[in-house]
């Protein structure tokens, strides 16, 4: 088999498998991703696991700046109550929202006040969060939220509100012992042989 052939067929194999992940094109994305490069959005744990470590990211800000504040929640309990609960979490500032530890709701009303700032990127790691899974026989869907009162982001070049990765409020972003519930771009194999053309 020639080598284009061979990469094409190879290609199509890892597309399929779910392999290959896309960052949401949308602009100020807010997901939960299992990897700080915003591209796994579903991951395997076996029973005894104490804890999955999840990053929330806002992808491609339309505001450009140092970070000043920003305001959104995480929730594992609009389908699945009892499933899962947050153990622990890192920002950039301070989160000034009040939380019960252990819960499966998390919001987050965050000042930004870090020396040197904290600038955006294409995936701005938001927060890093510790959640653990209290179940392992159902897919454990996680999703994004509103803060308080919005979701959205300032710094000092102006604000944004965020969109949530998969589209919806009402829809997961990410899930555990599931299938990714963000949509992956999909290929036709006529597609994948024009960019070898």
């Amino acid at each position: 088999m020639p080598i284009k052939k061979s990469f094409i067929v190879f290609f199509c194999v890892l597309m399929a498998s779910g392999v290959l992940a896309q960052v949401d094109p949308d602009p100020n994305g807010l997901g939960i991703y299992f990897d700080q490069n915003a591209t796994l959005v579903s991951t395997t744990v076996e029973e005894g696991t104490e804890t999955v470590t999840a990053y929330l990211i806002l992808t491609n800000p339309s505001v450009e700046g140092n970070l000043i504040h920003w305001s959104a929640g995480i929730s594992s309990y609009l389908d699945t109550p009892g499933n899962t609960a947050v153990t622990g979490f890192n920002v950039h500032g301070q989160n000034l929202a009040l939380n019960m530890p252990g819960s499966a709701n998390w919001i987050f009303e965050v000042s930004v006040n870090d020396d040197p700032p904290f600038p955006t990127t294409e995936n701005t790691i938001l927060a890093e969060i510790m959640i653990w899974p209290m179940v392992y026989d159902v897919p454990i869907n996680l999703y994004v939220t509103l803060g308080y009162e919005s979701g959205g982001y300032g710094t000092d070049n102006g604000g944004a509100e965020f969109h949530p990765s998969s589209g919806s409020w009402n829809l997961p972003v990410a899930v555990i012992n599931g299938q990714a519930p963000v949509a992956t771009e999909s290929y036709t194999l006529s597609r994948v042989k024009s960019l070898f053309r």
